[in-house]
């Protein structure tokens, strides 16, 4: 035991303790006691804030429709006492022929690691007619809360791919750390100590790469327009995201 802790057990049993001894043992139980303070504080307010974000984010946990045929979803990230929102889309597609109400959907974004479950649950409300399928993934950005499900999702949809930024590939198919990227704006040397090595492995014939301009089967709903600096090739989804 440490001999501080012995000092301050001895109080009460008759053994004297010196001045700068005393000194000492109350200065540590005063630092134990506002360190649980500041503790119990801390874990108040992030329920607190927690609490009142549900109360005003209709969306949460479940999709609810924007606009015709966009929808979104938003799970909470908890970082302290911090509760961050954080939203995946879901845009309906064309219909699927020799069926009666299935449609393609894409998805932007895969959400949070450990709220796939929640993800996936929601998403299955909606993809509720028989032959409804998600064809396509749109990844702005591979940092590990919007990426989230994109596994599950590869295995769930076989036909589905992965749409991204070019300079997000290795990260999205080789498991690269952003640590290991040498950034030019101070956001991504901030953001880039937060992440580590990625566990999405997108098979690369499953990936479909595109820079802003480009034309892709969807481009009358959903256009790509690059805005680098919070990781390489971050992208933003225009259109009905807009």
């Amino acid at each position: 035991m440490d001999k501080r802790f012995e000092r301050l057990a001895s109080i009460g049993k008759g053994q004297p303790l010196s001045s700068r001894s005393l000194f000492s043992s109350f200065f540590l139980l005063s630092f134990l006691l506002h360190f649980l303070s500041f503790h119990l504080h801390i874990s108040t307010t992030s329920t607190k804030t927690s609490q009142k974000m549900t109360a005003v984010l209709s969306d949460l946990e479940q999709f609810i429709e924007l606009r015709p045929g966009l929808f979104r979803c938003t799970v909470i990230l908890q970082v302290g006492p911090l509760a961050l929102p954080v939203a995946t889309f879901l845009i309906r597609g064309n219909p699927i022929s020799d069926t009666k109400d299935a449609h393609e959907w894409i998805m932007v974004d895969a959400g949070l690691p450990n709220r796939t479950s929640v993800v996936l649950s929601a998403m299955d409300k909606l993809l509720c007619q028989p032959g409804d399928t998600l064809k396509y993934l749109c990844i702005t950005h591979a940092h590990l809360d919007h990426t989230g499900a994109t596994m599950l999702l590869l295995e769930k949809y076989p036909s589905m791919k992965v749409i991204s930024h070019i300079e997000e590939k290795p990260f999205l198919c080789e498991g690269k750390s952003f640590r290991s990227c040498v950034g030019d704006t101070w956001t991504f040397n901030i953001m880039k100590n937060l992440s580590a090595a990625s566990k999405v492995q997108v098979p690369e014939e499953r990936l479909l790469l595109l820079r802003e301009g480009e034309e892709w089967e969807y481009s009358s709903l959903v256009k790509v327009i690059e805005t680098h600096g919070h990781t390489p090739g971050k992208e933003g989804r225009n259109g009905l995201l807009g």
